[in-house]
């Protein structure tokens, strides 16, 4: 449980809902097409729940110390998740989306699109560790 709380699995069910209702419910019903199966859809989703994911432990990473004050109770990392896992999960998971995002890219045709997927991870790295503030 300590890691679902660490990803915010909360916030990744409502960005995958978001893609599933846009997908399903907006681009469909109005005859959308899309370039991606079900299956690469699929991947998509689980590629930007993994960016998010890792979006989400490397603020928690950054702000360490800054929640041991305003928010002692919901401290995970330190103290049930050591900061090196975290890290190791960051990693981990963002290099699953990165992989997978190059994988649909170059799936469409598209090689230059999986560039988005590293700019994202990019951009959560730099706001969790310098435009916070």
């Amino acid at each position: 449980m300590n890691y679902l709380q660490l990803i915010r699995y909360q916030n990744l069910l409502f960005i995958a809902l978001a893609q599933v209702f846009i997908k399903y419910g907006l681009f469909q019903p109005f005859g959308i097409e899309t370039t991606l199966n079900t299956f690469g859809f699929a991947l998509l989703v689980i590629a930007t729940l993994c960016i998010a994911a890792a979006g989400n432990i490397i603020n928690d990473i950054y702000d360490i110390e800054i929640d041991k004050i305003n928010k002692p109770n919901k401290v995970l990392i330190g103290k049930k998740i050591s900061e090196r896992s975290a890290n190791r999960l960051y990693i981990a998971l963002n290099v699953i989306g990165v992989a997978i995002g190059f994988y649909l890219a170059n799936s469409i045709g598209r090689p230059g699109f999986a560039a988005l997927f590293v700019v994202f991870s990019a951009l959560l790295y730099l706001y969790a560790s310098y435009l916070k503030g």
